[in-house]
């Protein structure tokens, strides 16, 4: 089973490119807001909603609320399974492009059948462990 996972801080991101292509593989419609520092993806014309949709900061992944804007209108690049074929291959045609200015993306591989998570999500890099069990951990 291939994997994708970030080998450089901060945290797992997407090119616009490969967010586009990711979307088009999928078949969906995405419309993109560019607002300087950060791109926002949304599934319909945000225009289309009388007050300003919110920004999406990708780099704490917090969404300011609007009422009239409903959660399912944005995309989320890092909602994507880490583990999808398309995902997979649009890093592996080019992990350089592909990746965040904020990532530096690889995938791994790891035996199939494996339940797995990533971890590290909040140091330096990223890595793949097999879940287990634990318990009394609070």
């Amino acid at each position: 089973m291939k994997i994708v996972i970030s080998k450089w801080f901060g945290d797992f991101g997407l090119s616009h490119q490969a967010v586009m292509e990711y979307a088009k593989r999928k078949g969906i419609k995405l419309w993109s807001v560019d607002y300087g520092t950060y791109r926002t993806y949304y599934r319909e014309d945000p225009a289309k909603y009388p007050s300003k949709p919110p920004a999406i900061y990708p780099f704490d992944k917090l969404q300011q609320k609007v009422p009239d804007v409903p959660r399912d209108v944005y995309f989320y690049p890092w909602d994507i399974e880490r583990d999808d074929p398309d995902l997979v291959a649009i890093v592996e045609a080019d992990p350089k492009a592909a990746g965040s200015t904020r990532a530096n993306l690889r995938v791994i591989e790891i035996p199939d059948g494996v339940e797995w998570e990533i971890d590290g999500e909040d140091s330096d890099r990223e890595w793949v462990t097999e879940k287990h069990r634990i318990w009394g951990a609070e």
